[in-house]
């Protein structure tokens, strides 16, 4: 899986298919987890904000540019939440 089936999965989730954001849950879960373990130090904070930066990802997806990577974004999106 790479940068292009992030978008296929992006662009079906936005096209009515809401179970197309599992597969990009499933890949990038453990790392955005330990990016947010890392950062806040706390393993049940680092849960509790990776959940948290999905649902946002998941109800901001219309405002994804496609020019960037999925991975790069949502990324964002954790700090942002670890801060």
């Amino acid at each position: 899986m790479d940068s292009e089936d992030d978008l296929i999965w992006v662009q079906r989730c936005l096209a009515g298919d809401p179970s197309a954001f599992e597969p990009l849950l499933q890949r990038y879960h453990r790392p955005l987890f330990n990016l947010a373990a890392r950062l806040l130090g706390n393993r049940d904070e680092a849960l509790d904000t990776t959940q948290n930066a999905f649902v946002k990802a998941f109800e901001h997806l219309p405002s994804f540019d496609v020019n960037q990577r999925f991975f790069s974004w949502i990324y964002q999106i954790v700090r942002n939440e670890c801060m």
